[in-house]
């Protein structure tokens, strides 16, 4: 959780449009710092969300992302082999230039599609990320 400006704790993760775990599409906002909390429980949905639909699509909008606690890290890295095999496109939508290179680096060594879009261009990944789905 991130202290807001009235000092009560905001989710570092807020699951936003086009969310629909039942055909597979789990779309996230990320605030601020993710931490430890935050990033199980965004697991545990996407993982339910695999065994729902047998797939999963993600959305990542990053643009107000600035990090981790190493918690949050060890969590996203426990789960990292029981997600990837589910996984089948994720969308990282930022104008953070370590997310672009990320992006390209890690596509071509996931059996799931990755791409990077611009803020700019986030209507595109929504396009793409619920390309050929009924939703």
């Amino acid at each position: 959780m991130n202290e807001s400006r009235e000092g009560v704790s905001q989710p570092s993760i807020e699951y936003v449009s086009p969310s629909n775990v039942n055909v597979g599409i789990v779309a996230l906002k990320l605030h601020g710092k993710l931490v430890t909390d935050d990033a199980a429980g965004a697991i545990v949905r996407m993982q339910e969300a695999i065994s729902r639909a047998g797939r999963l699509r993600v959305f990542f909008d990053i643009a107000e992302y600035d990090g981790f606690e190493l918690g949050a890290l060890w969590e996203k890295l426990k789960a990292a082999g029981s997600l990837f095999a589910g996984l089948e496109r994720v969308a990282v939508i930022g104008d953070q230039r370590w997310a672009e290179w990320w992006s390209r680096l890690a596509d071509p060594i996931t059996p799931f599609v990755i791409r990077h879009f611009s803020v700019e261009h986030a209507e595109d990944a929504r396009a793409w990320i619920t390309e050929g789905l009924d939703v």
